[in-house]
């Protein structure tokens, strides 16, 4: 689990947007972009920065979704939040299992990793 201050090292993968009618998510060149402009490619991207801890998922109540009037990004918003906050809490027990099954010649997880961040 990261701390406080390693957590505020990170960027957030959703935030709200200047005006606070909508959200914004993170894209790789870590600009935001509106969230109704989310496509596969940029959900991909988000899932691998959690993946990689390289960016942090926001508490929902930080999205204000509340306040959000466009009926849309805030559905938009729910949904992708709800997915992304599901696969950040099996990550852990997802790298465990590739410890315990490819400890060994393999390094587990870390190699894998390894081997992620080297293809790219």
């Amino acid at each position: 689990m990261l701390t406080f201050i390693e957590k505020e090292m990170f960027m957030k993968v959703l935030t709200v947007s200047d005006n606070g009618q909508t959200v914004k998510y993170l894209k790789e060149d870590e600009s935001y972009e509106n969230i109704l402009k989310i496509d596969t490619h940029d959900l991909y991207a988000l899932v691998n920065m959690l993946f990689e801890q390289t960016q942090d998922l926001p508490e929902l109540k930080e999205l204000n979704l509340e306040k959000i009037h466009n009926i849309a990004a805030r559905v938009i918003t729910e949904q992708i939040y709800a997915k992304l906050a599901e696969f950040r809490d099996e990550i852990e027990p997802f790298k465990e299992a590739l410890r315990l099954t490819y400890d060994g010649p393999l390094d587990g997880v870390d190699h894998y990793l390894e081997q992620l961040h080297n293809s790219r």
